[in-house]
């Protein structure tokens, strides 16, 4: 029977683009680099700087052509030059608040079994992007039978040991405007294990995430910077996740229990696109001190609200 020793942990995190370390954001990280040369206090403190991020993906997407025959409101005018504003605002516990603008525009098409995916890009680099425009302008859209669909992949970035893991996002329904509140849109769950090296010793590590978006909310009416707009649909990610290391046979440490890691919540207006994105992020790790280890937990949100927009 194996014991299992469960541990919390406490440091300051660095500022990145969902309040944690900037330097995270490296599209595409190769997965066979992530815990080569990392000693237990990287493993720790590389956690208090979790960043989500995403990246085009290459595969068939398969998504199929639209049906003609049906009606679809369109929450997201997607067009080549199409442009929106954003004021971004971050507040992650123990660092200074942080603001800026973000402009999102519509830079390329391409239609593949007969629907039409879009790309985006950003006046801004990727450490001052919150979650949504990150997504967009990393990944492609498409618009099928009043769904959003997104492929590319949520991407892990530990920059404590400039390292990262990756969870393919293939045919993610990020909205589905026909279906009903509260109702399961996409479910993702795996496991990715890795060796680290402690103290001259292999040390495999298991993390556990589940990914799964929902269908949020219909509103009549819903304001944004004073705006009021007019049908809007809500929808949520969330990420869980979870991670332990096992030191010796049958001596496994808990690094991270199971817990939600990510909620973000986004709004879309009919004939405007994405209008408000909220983000909550949250780690409670487990207690290392027998390791003279200390780390904080994380708790901060992030959000971003349509300040102007162009459709021409």
């Amino acid at each position: 029977m194996k014991n299992y020793l469960r541990i919390r942990t406490n440091s300051s995190l660095k500022n990145h683009p969902i309040g944690f370390d900037s330097s995270i954001f490296v599209v595409n990280s190769s997965p066979d680099e992530i815990f080569d040369n990392m000693n237990l206090r990287s493993l720790a403190l590389s956690f208090a700087a979790l960043i989500v991020l995403a990246s085009c993906s290459s595969d068939d997407d398969g998504v199929g052509p639209a049906n003609p025959n049906e009606t679809a409101t369109n929450y997201f005018p997607m067009q080549v030059g199409h442009q929106w504003t954003y004021q971004n605002e971050r507040d992650i516990e123990n660092q200074p608040p942080q603001e800026g603008t973000e402009q999102l525009s519509v830079d390329d098409s391409f239609t593949s079994n007969g629907s039409t995916s879009y790309t985006f890009t950003s006046n801004v680099s990727p450490d001052q992007q919150e979650v949504a425009t990150l997504l967009f302008t990393s990944g492609k859209l498409t618009k099928v039978e009043g769904r959003l669909i997104y492929n590319g992949q949520l991407e892990y970035n530990l920059p404590a040991i400039d390292a990262s893991f990756s969870i393919p996002l293939h045919n993610l329904i990020v909205y589905d405007q026909n279906i009903d509140s509260g109702q399961n849109l996409t479910s993702i769950t795996d496991t990715i294990t890795k060796n680290i090296d402690l103290s001259g010793m292999d040390v495999p590590v298991n993390f556990y995430y589940t990914f799964e978006s929902y269908e949020d909310d219909f509103y009549d009416s819903f304001t944004a910077n004073d705006q009021e707009y007019d049908d809007v649909i809500s929808s949520q990610f969330i990420v869980n996740l979870s991670a332990s290391a096992e030191l010796l046979p049958g001596l496994n440490i808990d690094i991270l229990l199971d817990q939600q890691v990510l909620q973000s919540t986004n709004y879309f207006a009919k004939g405007i696109g994405l209008i408000k994105s909220e983000n909550l992020i949250n780690a409670e790790f487990e207690d290392l001190t027998e390791f003279g280890l200390f780390l904080s937990p994380i708790h901060g949100n992030t959000s971003q609200t349509l300040i102007d927009f162009s459709l021409d």
